[in-house]
């Protein structure tokens, strides 16, 4: 996972140069390193993959990485701006809402009911909320608020989808 924080999900600044990007594109870089970011968030929270974490758990106990640790260092990785105010640029608040969308398909996913995955899911957006909470009376960027007042209603949403907006 620390892999995957470093390379993947923090943002690229060195690869974000104006000046290059200009040359060989109109616009669109949010969307271009967005979609790279995804891939690799969706690959790595695909149901066979944590039904795997859940199998080697089961199999090794508490010496296996298990689904919990890795949705924890997960969290960790993709929203650590919640707890220490700093502001979340445009590529991180994108990517954190891919990890809400794709949480909520999760939650839905037919084969994700059947195990451990959708409580472990409910459980991380349980804790996502506390922390997004916490995270917006820290910062004082306002396009962070904003995003944070946002994933707040989107997981109020998934968490009681009848009260949900």
């Amino acid at each position: 996972m620390a892999y995957l924080d470093e390379q993947v999900f923090r943002t690229p600044s060195w690869l974000i140069d104006p000046d290059i990007l200009d040359r060989v594109q109109g616009s669109g870089a949010p969307d271009l390193l967005g979609g790279w970011q995804a891939s690799a968030l969706n690959r790595l929270l695909d149901v066979n993959r944590m039904k795997r974490l859940i199998e080697q758990e089961a199999f090794d106990g508490t010496a296996a990485y298990g689904l919990n640790e890795m949705l924890d260092d997960l969290r960790g990785a993709l929203w650590r701006e919640t707890a220490n105010g700093e502001a979340t640029d445009t590529y991180r608040r994108n990517l954190q809402r891919v990890h809400l969308d794709r949480f909520a398909e999760l939650m839905e996913d037919q084969d994700a009911l059947a195990t451990d995955i959708v409580p472990a899911v409910r459980g991380q957006l349980a804790t996502l909320a506390g922390e997004v909470r916490a995270g917006a009376g820290r910062t004082r960027d306002r396009a962070t608020r904003l995003h944070y007042d946002d994933v707040l209603v989107r997981i109020e949403a998934m968490l009681d989808p009848a009260n949900g907006s």
